[in-house]
């Protein structure tokens, strides 16, 4: 991250500031799923709030790479949601 020149940097942390994310999940017409770490960002009564539909999933004792530190509690929440919601991927057809 520290390599990445200022002048595509710059932009791009003014970007993600600028994005409205709570909007956009407020909008959200398909399922959603979100995983947080041990110490959440966002807290789960603010998620819901925007769309009471969404799955929340929250593992135990990791930090920001979820899938690289606690695969084994993540991947069975990714598969277990895939496997419930209409349509998905590891539902009963």
């Amino acid at each position: 991250m520290t390599a990445v020149p200022n002048d595509i940097a710059i932009p791009l942390v003014q970007a993600i500031a600028a994005f409205d994310a709570m909007a956009v999940l407020r909008q959200c017409e398909v399922p959603v799923l979100t995983i947080s770490s041990a110490v959440p960002t966002n807290d789960a009564a603010s998620l819901l709030a925007a769309n009471p539909t969404m799955t929340l999933g929250q593992t135990v004792g990791a930090g920001h790479f979820l899938q690289l530190e606690v695969p084994e509690q993540l991947n069975p929440m990714i598969e277990r949601f895939l496997a419930v919601i209409p349509g998905g991927s590891l539902a009963p057809q």
